[in-house]
Protein backbone atom coordinates (compact mmCIF):
# COMPACT_ATOMS: atom_id res chain seq x y z
CA UNK A 1 0.00 0.00 0.00
CA UNK A 2 1.75 3.34 -0.95
CA UNK A 3 1.61 6.20 1.73
CA UNK A 4 1.92 9.64 0.33
CA UNK A 5 3.16 12.55 2.51
CA UNK A 6 3.09 15.53 1.42
CA UNK A 7 5.66 18.32 3.31
CA UNK A 8 4.91 22.42 2.76
CA UNK A 9 7.53 24.01 3.55
CA UNK A 10 7.39 27.66 4.09
CA UNK A 11 10.35 29.61 3.91
CA UNK A 12 9.78 32.51 6.39
CA UNK A 13 8.07 35.80 4.98
CA UNK A 14 10.27 39.44 4.99
CA UNK A 15 11.67 40.31 8.47
CA UNK A 16 12.99 42.99 10.27
CA UNK A 17 16.88 43.44 9.45
CA UNK A 18 17.62 46.24 11.55
CA UNK A 19 17.10 43.23 14.53
CA UNK A 20 20.96 41.51 13.68
CA UNK A 21 20.30 38.60 16.16
CA UNK A 22 19.59 35.62 14.27
CA UNK A 23 17.08 33.70 16.94
CA UNK A 24 14.76 36.71 18.19
CA UNK A 25 14.50 38.50 14.37
CA UNK A 26 10.60 39.18 13.60
CA UNK A 27 8.74 40.10 10.59
CA UNK A 28 8.63 43.43 9.18
CA UNK A 29 5.11 44.88 9.01
CA UNK A 30 4.79 43.26 5.71
CA UNK A 31 6.24 40.47 6.61
CA UNK A 32 3.17 39.86 9.05
CA UNK A 33 1.18 40.57 5.88
CA UNK A 34 2.04 38.61 3.77
CA UNK A 35 1.93 35.35 6.50
CA UNK A 36 -1.20 36.36 6.71
CA UNK A 37 -1.75 35.33 2.94
CA UNK A 38 -1.16 31.49 3.71
CA UNK A 39 -4.70 31.17 4.92
CA UNK A 40 -5.78 31.49 1.44
CA UNK A 41 -3.50 29.59 -0.18
CA UNK A 42 -3.90 26.68 3.08
CA UNK A 43 -7.62 26.87 3.29
CA UNK A 44 -8.41 23.86 1.13
CA UNK A 45 -5.47 21.64 2.32
CA UNK A 46 -5.99 19.30 5.54
CA UNK A 47 -3.02 19.93 7.95
CA UNK A 48 -1.82 17.46 10.20
CA UNK A 49 1.50 18.66 11.60
CA UNK A 50 3.07 22.13 12.01
CA UNK A 51 6.56 22.46 12.55
CA UNK A 52 9.32 24.86 12.57
CA UNK A 53 12.52 26.18 13.17
CA UNK A 54 12.95 28.02 16.47
CA UNK A 55 13.79 31.32 14.57
CA UNK A 56 10.44 34.17 15.69
CA UNK A 57 10.56 34.98 11.49
CA UNK A 58 10.03 31.48 11.29
CA UNK A 59 7.47 30.70 14.41
CA UNK A 60 5.53 33.85 13.20
CA UNK A 61 5.10 33.14 9.58
CA UNK A 62 2.91 29.87 10.16
CA UNK A 63 1.17 31.14 13.18
CA UNK A 64 -1.98 32.41 12.08
CA UNK A 65 -1.96 29.32 9.82
CA UNK A 66 -1.68 27.04 12.65
CA UNK A 67 -4.38 28.89 14.54
CA UNK A 68 -6.48 28.73 11.53
CA UNK A 69 -6.42 25.04 11.62
CA UNK A 70 -6.54 24.41 15.79
CA UNK A 71 -2.82 23.43 15.33
CA UNK A 72 0.44 23.24 17.98
CA UNK A 73 3.75 24.53 16.22
CA UNK A 74 5.88 22.11 17.07
CA UNK A 75 9.64 23.96 16.96
CA UNK A 76 12.89 22.02 16.05
CA UNK A 77 16.05 22.88 16.56
CA UNK A 78 17.45 21.07 13.85
CA UNK A 79 15.40 23.02 11.32
CA UNK A 80 17.15 26.24 11.72
CA UNK A 81 18.90 28.34 9.46
CA UNK A 82 22.37 28.21 9.03
CA UNK A 83 24.58 29.57 11.60
CA UNK A 84 27.03 31.94 9.98
CA UNK A 85 28.97 32.88 12.92
CA UNK A 86 29.32 36.49 12.71
CA UNK A 87 26.96 39.31 10.66
CA UNK A 88 28.04 39.14 7.08
CA UNK A 89 27.75 42.70 5.03
CA UNK A 90 28.31 41.08 1.65
CA UNK A 91 25.80 37.89 1.91
CA UNK A 92 25.94 37.59 -1.97
CA UNK A 93 29.83 37.15 -2.24
CA UNK A 94 29.78 34.48 1.00
CA UNK A 95 26.79 32.65 -0.15
CA UNK A 96 28.08 31.73 -4.07
CA UNK A 97 31.14 31.46 -1.83
CA UNK A 98 29.57 28.17 0.45
CA UNK A 99 27.01 27.13 -2.85
CA UNK A 100 30.30 26.89 -4.79
CA UNK A 101 32.21 24.34 -1.56
CA UNK A 102 30.02 22.91 0.40
CA UNK A 103 31.92 22.74 3.15
CA UNK A 104 33.12 26.28 3.38
CA UNK A 105 32.37 27.83 6.75
CA UNK A 106 34.07 30.50 8.76
CA UNK A 107 34.74 30.38 12.58
CA UNK A 108 31.83 29.34 14.65
CA UNK A 109 29.30 29.00 11.30
CA UNK A 110 28.24 26.24 10.03
CA UNK A 111 29.13 24.85 6.08
CA UNK A 112 26.07 24.15 3.55
CA UNK A 113 26.77 20.19 4.25
CA UNK A 114 25.85 20.43 7.66
CA UNK A 115 23.05 22.74 6.99
CA UNK A 116 22.16 20.01 4.93
CA UNK A 117 22.96 17.00 7.06
CA UNK A 118 20.93 18.66 10.14
CA UNK A 119 17.75 19.10 7.80
CA UNK A 120 17.34 16.10 5.94
CA UNK A 121 18.03 14.49 8.96
CA UNK A 122 14.81 15.61 10.62
CA UNK A 123 12.77 15.71 7.27
CA UNK A 124 13.90 11.66 7.53
CA UNK A 125 12.63 11.66 11.26
CA UNK A 126 9.23 13.81 10.35
CA UNK A 127 8.85 11.19 7.16
CA UNK A 128 9.09 8.27 9.57
CA UNK A 129 7.07 9.41 12.22
CA UNK A 130 4.09 11.58 10.47
CA UNK A 131 3.64 8.55 7.16
CA UNK A 132 0.83 9.50 5.26
CA UNK A 133 0.30 12.77 6.97
CA UNK A 134 0.03 16.07 5.18
CA UNK A 135 2.92 18.66 7.41
CA UNK A 136 3.64 22.32 7.27
CA UNK A 137 7.32 23.22 8.17
CA UNK A 138 8.29 26.90 8.64
CA UNK A 139 11.53 27.05 7.08
CA UNK A 140 14.57 29.87 5.94
CA UNK A 141 16.02 30.14 2.77
CA UNK A 142 19.44 28.50 2.45
CA UNK A 143 18.18 25.29 4.80
CA UNK A 144 15.05 24.98 2.49
CA UNK A 145 18.12 24.97 -0.09
CA UNK A 146 19.80 23.04 1.01
CA UNK A 147 17.46 20.00 1.37
CA UNK A 148 16.30 21.12 -2.41
CA UNK A 149 19.28 20.70 -3.33
CA UNK A 150 19.39 16.68 -1.65
CA UNK A 151 17.00 15.47 -3.36
CA UNK A 152 17.65 17.96 -6.94
CA UNK A 153 21.84 18.05 -7.79
CA UNK A 154 20.78 20.34 -10.25
CA UNK A 155 19.66 23.16 -7.24
CA UNK A 156 22.55 25.09 -7.16
CA UNK A 157 23.75 28.90 -6.34
CA UNK A 158 21.71 30.04 -9.29
CA UNK A 159 18.35 28.68 -7.84
CA UNK A 160 19.17 29.50 -4.56
CA UNK A 161 19.60 33.17 -5.99
CA UNK A 162 16.44 33.09 -7.39
CA UNK A 163 14.65 32.56 -4.31
CA UNK A 164 16.67 34.89 -2.02
CA UNK A 165 13.51 37.75 -2.44
CA UNK A 166 10.89 35.31 -2.40
CA UNK A 167 9.41 35.81 1.08
CA UNK A 168 7.30 33.41 1.94
CA UNK A 169 8.42 31.28 -0.28
CA UNK A 170 6.27 27.61 -0.45
CA UNK A 171 7.41 24.29 -1.75
CA UNK A 172 5.63 21.66 -1.39
CA UNK A 173 7.36 18.14 -1.75
CA UNK A 174 5.59 14.84 -2.02
CA UNK A 175 6.79 11.64 -1.03
CA UNK A 176 5.63 7.82 -1.09
CA UNK A 177 6.34 5.32 1.06
CA UNK A 178 9.44 8.01 2.33
CA UNK A 179 10.54 8.14 -1.07
CA UNK A 180 10.77 11.37 -2.70
CA UNK A 181 8.76 11.48 -5.52
CA UNK A 182 8.34 15.48 -6.98
CA UNK A 183 7.82 19.55 -5.71
CA UNK A 184 6.27 22.31 -6.81
CA UNK A 185 6.26 25.72 -6.46
CA UNK A 186 3.18 27.21 -4.82
CA UNK A 187 2.71 30.93 -5.48
CA UNK A 188 1.00 33.90 -3.10
CA UNK A 189 -1.63 35.19 -5.41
Amino acid sequence: MNMTTELYFVRHAASDISVKDERTRPLSGQGKKDAQKLLQIFKHVKIDHIYSSPYTRSIDTVKYLAESHGKTIITCENLRERTIGRWIDDFPSYAYTQWKDFHYRIEHGESLYDVQARNIAEVQHLLDEHENSTIVIGTHGTALGTILNYYDKEFGFERFWAMVDRMPYIIMMIFENSSFKSTKELTLS
